[in-house]
């Protein structure tokens, strides 16, 4: 596990998302975020708890997040957009941006879907 400050969540983005600066006006002192690869492997890394959350700010092809995020489900880690919990990913672009943490995050997690 990397090696954040005690009582940070981290979460992982896109690293082309953070090159373009999605990311540099998060200012939370309870958050680490840090720019990994493909959103599979993201979802990867969180289903096996390498991190706290996955945030992504565009829309993703179905192929790309669906076995991941059924990996996350079974650990109770779900998919959230800005309104709510996507329970079923019903078509072949899921629009962005979307979050999957576990419930008990969301609230503190919800203000990075902003803008």
């Amino acid at each position: 596990a990397p090696n954040i400050p005690e009582g940070k969540l981290l979460g992982l983005v896109s690293r082309s998302e953070w090159n373009r600066g999605e990311f540099q006006d998060i200012d939370s002192n309870k958050i680490c975020l840090a720019p990994k690869g493909s959103i599979a492997f993201k979802l990867g890394l969180l289903a096996i708890g390498a991190a706290d959350f996955v945030i992504t700010k565009r829309k993703k092809q179905i192929w790309d997040i669906a076995a991941g995020s059924a990996l996350c489900s079974a650990r109770d880690i779900f998919l959230f957009d800005n309104k709510s919990q996507i329970k079923k990913l019903d078509s072949m672009i899921q629009d962005g941006p979307m979050l999957w943490c576990k419930k008990e995050h969301y609230d503190e997690l919800k203000f990075l879907l902003k803008g």
